[in-house]
């Protein structure tokens, strides 16, 4: 067989390894995809993305509403910036935030193959690999469509460890730089947890030794300073940033490492890590025990061994600084995802390249490739049709929710009962939805009044109720 057609074969394969990787990806998503209901923090950053899209609040002084953060500091304002103008182009569909972030895991994962391309000691056939190990993490499937701030600050820290790659292999003092705005970029989307491929530099450099260490040191300093500056910058011409920025560190970052929620262990995280990283063990031990069996022995280079190391030591450099604080959330380490599947993929290298090689020369293989293909394509759009505009997360709620806005117009502020002040997934969807604000404060009366049918507590005067079906709740309106 000639070189030509052992190419076109090669790529024929990876192409079909590409469709596959593409819709397991597309299975595990479609059913939250298209059926509306999201997680109470992704609900609220859309309310605020599209209130931001809407003129209600600005960049630096956002805005939920009028009752519950109407100067909202929980976070940098860069994500809802960029989300802001999904909603500004495209509308209000509870599609926009989920299609904004399926886009934020596309464009990741086209970093990622970049990053694996760049890399010694691999194979660009294999470019579909650390994409296969990305998508079998639950929470990459669970926050691609549940709009997290993680989404977007993942696409700028992947996108400053593919620079820095690229500065390593013919120092560039610009790659430094882009890699540091990448970083500041990160920063602007979630804060602090976006600083851990500051790591990068030294972990390369503990393991290969290709440079002195001084010019490791120069280069961190180059890529701190890259990064730091436009915040400095930012902070010295704008003053509301200025304002923001103090607000976030004392509400967002003192308070969390301060109090926390105890709850939680510090080591909560970790478990979460663990957890999250068993379906990818399993396999790699199935193929390694598979190899064995048919007593193929394969061993990895010291060079692939130093870079799976280096990957894997960034990116628990992402993980383990969270333990600072017990505010912890298992989503918190999506961020870091691309980098253990970049580790997986070149611990798995030489496995892959084995088993990639039995397809491309077996006929019979590359059809049941195709024929698996057409199946879970046809199972990914079967599951997008099903659950195509149907009510999913948050069923019963979100149906008392429209039935609500059929009678209570845009921009109001209703009063609730007692036991739904705390509940902020109801705040996000009345906002989200209808720009309708929630008042706790019993002294403040409105026209409208939702009470929950399991309070009793509350005593309701001048107030009729209106005859609307809902199935947790009352409306009551004033006389």
């Amino acid at each position: 067989m000639n070189d030509n057609i052992i190419n076109k074969t090669d790529n024929a394969v990876k192409i079909h390894f590409y469709i596959m990787v593409i819709a397991i990806f597309f299975i595990t998503i479609n059913k939250m995809l298209f059926s509306e209901g999201m997680f109470m923090d992704g609900l609220i950053y859309a309310a605020i993305s599209k209130n931001l899209a809407n003129g209600h609040g600005s960049f630096w002084d956002l805005y939920l509403s009028d009752t519950y953060n109407l100067h909202f500091r929980g976070h940098p304002p860069l994500a809802f910036g960029l989300q802001s103008i999904f909603f500004y182009l495209f509308g209000e569909s509870f599609y926009i935030e989920k299609i904004y972030s399926v886009i934020t895991f596309l464009l990741t994962g086209i970093i990622i193959v970049k990053i694996w391309q760049n890399l010694d000691y691999t194979d660009k056939k294999l470019s579909w690999l650390p994409l296969f190990f990305w998508v079998m993490m639950p929470y990459v499937n669970w926050c691609a469509v549940n709009n997290q701030l993680e989404n977007t600050m993942m696409i700028f820290t992947t996108l400053s460890i593919f620079f820095l790659i690229k500065s390593q292999q013919n120092y560039n003092f610009l790659y430094l730089c882009f890699a540091g705005i990448s970083i500041a970029l990160a920063f602007l989307s979630k804060g602090f947890v976006a600083l851990f491929p500051y790591t990068f530099l030294f972990c390369r450099w503990l393991f290969l030794r290709d440079k002195k260490f001084i010019s490791i040191i120069y280069q961190t300093f180059i890529l701190i300073i890259s990064s730091a500056l436009p915040i400095i910058l930012i902070l010295l011409i704008n003053p509301k940033a200025h304002i923001f920025f103090l607000e976030y560190l004392d509400i967002q970052v003192f308070s969390s490492i301060k109090n926390g929620e105890p709850e939680e262990t510090r080591f909560f995280i970790l478990q979460k890590l663990f957890v999250e990283h068993i379906a990818s063990i399993i396999f790699i031990s199935l193929i390694i025990l598979l190899l064995k069996i048919k007593k193929h022995s394969i061993k990895l280079d010291k060079q692939q061994i130093y870079l799976f190391v280096i990957f894997f030591a960034v990116a628990l450099s992402g993980v383990l600084p969270i333990m600072i604080t017990t505010k912890q959330r298992g989503f918190y380490i999506l961020t870091v995802s691309p980098l253990f599947s970049i580790a997986y993929a070149i611990l798995t290298y030489k496995y892959a390249i084995y088993l990639f090689h039995n397809f491309s020369e077996s006929t019979l293989k590359r059809r049941i490739l195709k024929i698996i293909n057409v199946i879970l394509i046809s199972i990914a759009i079967i599951i997008a049709i099903v659950n195509y505009n149907t009510l999913g997360r948050d069923r019963i709620l979100l149906k008392d929710i429209h039935a609500v806005l059929k009678i209570v117009p845009p921009q109001t502020t209703i009063n609730v009962s007692n036991s739904e002040c705390g509940s902020w997934t109801l705040y996000g969807y009345f906002a989200r939805y209808g720009n309708i604000s929630l008042e706790c404060n019993a002294t403040k009366l409105h026209k409208y009044f939702l009470c929950s049918k399991n309070d009793t507590t509350n005593i309701i005067k001048n107030y009729t109720k209106k005859e609307i079906q809902l199935e947790k709740f009352f409306l009551y309106e004033k006389q």
